[in-house]
């Protein structure tokens, strides 16, 4: 039942900890065999693990009965995203080999650490139980870590007298089928990390072991006597555990009910739904950091996409009021360092569009230049940084830093004209619209280059900005020359698509005259 499980999970890690588990079994018994068994044993074993890797071999077979998405998990093994934050955990390590940096922080550590992960990425643990162990507690904490299954084979096959009822092989029976567990645990750490099911199932074990397997005195049971201190205590105890659910369980659930009845309003009635985020955040519970990040996060998307222009200075000043929260976070070494330094510098551009206040520039000058000091290598804080400079009129510092906020971040900026099109989306932004044309042509003729090669999604973003340009020339610029010519490039460019485009021009032609 339980490899039925492990198996539509998907989790290959757990798989190649039962391997190794039972390989501890298999290597003793195999030992332990006369030499005739031990050869019909090993010519079966050999001929199941030829089964096992021809299955394997032919997985794409087997897709209408376990499964795509099963397939997949299993044939496609890649362990890029693990090595890369691997690496992230091994440089922290050096920095702090003894002691390490403390107990789960590890959050803290990959932001620091991390080179040029952006978006809402960021890792609270290295998926490696040794490396995280390693870089919460150093040294000592690792081999604090490792004297605790030390203690349990120790245990297991040294000090286990409680079982000299039993005849040596059953005794051993026991001894290796929990050390199998054990050894599974591990090599599945060396892939994940412990969550509360792997913890409970763990130190249970363990206390089984040191209670079964170890000398202990005999105790002598005594009838309950059931006191008015205890019975005092009890019922304290009790109160407090109900107290404790609802602190820590029962209001954090009804605080976090709040968000996703809300995000349902973006959309049609967004003061509701930045009303609801508020609430949420406001309820004062052991989450409220939390809630927080996911207020501001939100709020900063009404704003960003247009979705709130009604409500600007009602939500500019709610953010004002929780960017001292987010300070105060920061000072703390709270969990994403970076991404908060962040939603700082949002909160401070948005304002600056409001207000034009050359007092938000120098703060957002601070933010930025703390961010970039405790990770330089974050796209995201590089982008704001180029944004800043542009809003200062230093285009060449603000264009030098979006490019290095490109070259951090390679998924994003897989083409080439990502960068230009970065680039005018930034001055349109601070309304230097002509700069924002002049990049989006430079996307505009990039893309021209790989036309033959495009689909149709790619046809549809190029039309796109075929669209960006005309409303940057007629709407903005008040160009219609040069919004006829686009347009006529365009023509000719992509003649397949002469409707689409002649219709999307009519729509966009209205604005070329001053209204």
């Amino acid at each position: 039942m339980e490899c039925y499980a492990l198996f539509f999970s998907g989790t290959r890690s757990a798989w190649l900890g039962l391997f190794f588990g039972i390989a501890v079994w298999g290597i003793y018994f195999i030992f332990n065999l006369p030499k005739n068994k031990k050869i019909i044993v090993l010519s079966c074993l050999l001929a199941f693990l030829i089964f096992i890797l021809v299955f394997f071999m032919n997985l794409q077979s087997f897709e209408e009965i376990i499964g795509k998405n099963m397939v997949q998990r299993f044939s496609d093994i890649n362990i890029s995203d693990r090595i890369r934050i691997w690496k992230i955990a091994i440089d922290a390590i050096k920095d702090r080999p003894i002691w390490g940096w403390g107990m789960d922080s590890f959050a803290f550590v990959s932001d620091k650490y991390t080179p040029g992960l952006s978006g809402g990425i960021y890792f609270d643990r290295p998926h490696n139980k040794v490396l995280e162990v390693l870089s919460n507690g150093g040294i000592l904490g690792l081999l604090s870590y490792l004297s605790i299954f030390g203690s349990i084979f120790y245990l297991l096959f040294a000090k286990n007298k409680n079982w000299d009822n039993y005849n040596g092989h059953r005794k051993e029976l026991y001894s290796l089928v929990f050390s199998g567990f054990f050894i599974a645990g591990f090599v599945q750490n060396i892939f994940g990390f412990d969550c509360t099911s792997t913890y409970v199932l763990f130190f249970l074990s363990a206390a089984f072991i040191s209670n079964n397997f170890s000398e202990t005195e005999e105790r002598q049971s005594q009838p309950g006597n059931f006191s008015t201190f205890k019975v005092f205590f009890g019922t304290l105890f009790i109160f407090f555990m109900l107290w404790a659910f609802w602190v820590a369980n029962l209001k954090p659930l009804i605080a976090g009910i709040k968000y996703p009845k809300s995000v349902i309003y973006e959309t049609s009635n967004p003061e509701k739904a930045y009303d609801g985020y508020k609430n949420g955040m406001s309820m004062n519970t052991v989450y409220d950091n939390d809630f927080l990040v996911a207020y501001v996060e939100r709020t900063l998307y009404l704003l960003e996409t247009g979705s709130a222009d009604n409500y600007k200075i009602k939500f500019i000043n709610g953010l004002w009021e929780a960017k001292s929260k987010l300070y105060k976070a920061i000072q703390a070494n709270d969990e994403q360092i970076n991404h908060l330094y962040q939603y700082i510098a949002r909160i401070i551009e948005q304002r600056y569009f409001i207000y034009k206040d050359p007092s938000d520039l120098a703060e957002l000058e601070q933010v930025l230049n703390s961010a970039m000091q405790f990770n330089p290598n974050i796209s995201t804080t590089c982008w704001l940084y180029g944004e800043m400079e542009i809003a200062k009129n230093n285009f060449e510092e603000g264009e030098k830093y979006i490019k290095k906020a490109c070259d951090l971040d390679l998924d994003e900026c897989a083409q080439d004209y990502i960068f230009f099109q970065r680039l005018a989306q930034s001055y349109i932004k601070f309304e230097f619209y002509e700069l924002a044309a002049l990049n989006y042509e430079k996307v505009l003729n990039l893309r021209n280059l790989k036309k033959s090669s495009f689909g149709q999604q790619e046809i549809t973003m190029t039309i796109n900005i075929i669209d960006y340009l005309e409303i940057l020339y007629c709407a903005y610029l008040r160009n219609a020359q040069k919004c006829n010519s686009t347009y006529q490039q365009s023509l000719d460019t992509y003649p397949d698509y002469a409707p689409i485009l002649k219709d999307h021009f009519k729509y966009v032609q209205q604005y070329a005259q001053p209204s």
